[in-house]
């Protein structure tokens, strides 16, 4: 396995209350897609952002362990994972508008994780840019490199991410609810985007969302969240078909 949650416990730090993650455990092997599922609250994104150091203010992992490729990322000191972040492990977040840097072009923003954790020339850098904008199925790729955030679509500026995120070549990819912001012709774009590269370049992918009907489309297994803990995990096809747990159950019967 090349990702594994073992027993994390996220708690508010104030040591009472009920944890927001309780005990929760899964892995991802290598070339896999799995996916966390659950309502809004349930827990998904401190799960997966609770390694990286990336928690909310006032939150904090009270037990387990993150392990990558034998590593404890909970272990590792803030510096040392600031240059992980992005090299070995990248983020999709859920709306670009946000999560890029307004006062950048898209193209400054690729160059950077380039530099950080390549450093390449200029020229090589937006090369490479343009490569990655053009493999994630955008055709004009100078437009996109030269716009700032605001100026694309939103469909535009998830694919200008996931090229990002591929910038620093990572193993693994967690994207967050990647495409909620999309009309449904983009979001089945994304969903063969990801598809390709996790074929191309065996690349393993954490997919948050609510949407059962995207995991069934998109993911090998699947760990549903009620509350912070896991009621459910397994092969897409056994827990969707024969979801055992009432929570599952509900889920599906609202939509997913």
């Amino acid at each position: 396995m090349i990702y594994q949650v073992e027993n994390l416990t996220v708690r508010v730090n104030d040591n009472g209350g009920k944890p927001l993650v309780n005990n929760v455990s899964f892995s991802i092997g290598s070339g896999e897609i799995v996916a966390l599922v659950g309502a809004s609250g349930s827990g998904k994104t401190t799960t997966a952002l609770a390694g990286l150091g990336l928690l909310a203010d006032g939150l904090i992992v009270a037990s387990g362990r993150v392990l990558f490729e034998g590593d404890d990322l909970l272990k590792i000191p803030p510096v040392q994972l600031r240059r992980f972040r992005g090299r070995r492990i990248a983020v999709v977040f859920q709306e670009p508008l946000y999560a890029f840097d307004p006062l950048f072009t898209i193209g400054a923003q690729i160059d950077e994780v380039l530099e950080v954790h390549f450093g390449a020339h200029a020229a090589e850098r937006k090369d490479k840019a343009l490569a990655l904008l053009k493999r994630c199925g955008i055709e004009e790729a100078e437009r996109v490199y030269r716009s700032y955030p605001h100026q694309l679509s939103g469909g535009l500026r998830q694919r200008a991410m996931i090229a990002q995120a591929l910038a620093g070549e990572p193993k693994l990819i967690i994207a967050d609810e990647p495409t909620s912001s999309i009309d449904v012709t983009l979001q089945a774009k994304v969903l063969e985007l990801f598809q390709q590269l996790r074929k191309e370049l065996n690349l393993s992918i954490l997919l948050i969302t609510h949407d059962l009907g995207l995991v069934r489309h998109l993911a090998d297994r699947v760990v549903v969240l009620r509350q912070g803990e896991i009621v459910e995990q397994g092969r897409v096809g056994h827990v969707l078909t024969a979801p055992r747990h009432v929570y599952t159950q509900q889920l599906m019967a609202a939509g997913g």
